[in-house]
């Protein structure tokens, strides 16, 4: 089975052609404390949201951050102590060149010392930011609670997993059924999170997740 083999932690593609996201220690951020938001597991805002209007600023991006944690740490008891900073990269720019074969990372988090450093690319509509935040804020919380040696496919499944459920409770059922049925690595990862659940529950998952290699 395949391992983790470097400190970042996950990698979310989309078949549009831009630069890869880079160790950006120098790229303008904002720090995100996730203790500091107040515990309620509303959604109210995220369904009011148009969700294929494109998020451009910082204070949005905070916004998706901070109701996708608070829903992650309510509803699925994934809580991260850790202060993390946030950047956003320049919006891709499509290259008529290579476009079908290329795969530009949309969103990474790079664990550190003092929690780390979660990068997003701005452009992003709504519908694909609440899914980048859902996979790489997971990837914090296991940066906190998991063997950093664990196999990447119990690490991007349960990523998957995460997406999934908060797609279903939005009522994304496009997105949802595009996540459920890809044919890709993800896809695999994902119905092995799926099918983890089904035989030992969702607390029995999270519980394996926190202790597997």
């Amino acid at each position: 089975m395949r391992k983790v083999l470097t400190i970042l932690l996950s990698i979310w593609t989309l078949a549009v052609t831009a630069e890869p996201i880079p160790e950006g220690s120098d790229l303008p951020s904002f720090g995100f404390d996730p203790t500091s938001v107040t515990r309620e597991a509303d959604l109210g805002p995220l369904r009011e949201m148009n969700f294929e209007e494109t998020v451009l600023s910082e204070t949005e991006t905070l916004r998706i951050v901070r109701i996708v944690s608070r829903w992650m740490d309510d509803c699925l008891g994934l809580s991260v102590r850790n202060r993390i900073d946030i950047r956003l990269l320049p919006i891709m720019e499509p290259s008529g060149a290579s476009k079908e074969t290329s795969s530009p990372t949309l969103g990474a988090f790079e664990k550190s010392s003092t929690g780390g450093a979660l990068t997003i690319r701005r452009g992003l509509s709504r519908r694909r930011m609440i899914q980048v935040v859902a996979h790489e804020w997971t990837h914090v919380w296991q940066a906190e609670n998991c063997p950093s040696d664990q196999d990447l496919l119990i690490h991007e499944g349960f990523a998957q997993w995460v997406t999934e459920n908060l797609l279903e409770t939005l009522g994304l059922m496009e997105d949802l059924n595009a996540l459920r049925t890809r044919e890709d690595f993800y896809g695999e990862a994902y119905r092995w999170a799926a099918e983890c659940e089904k035989a030992n529950g969702r607390e029995g998952l999270i519980e394996y997740v926190r202790k597997a290699r």
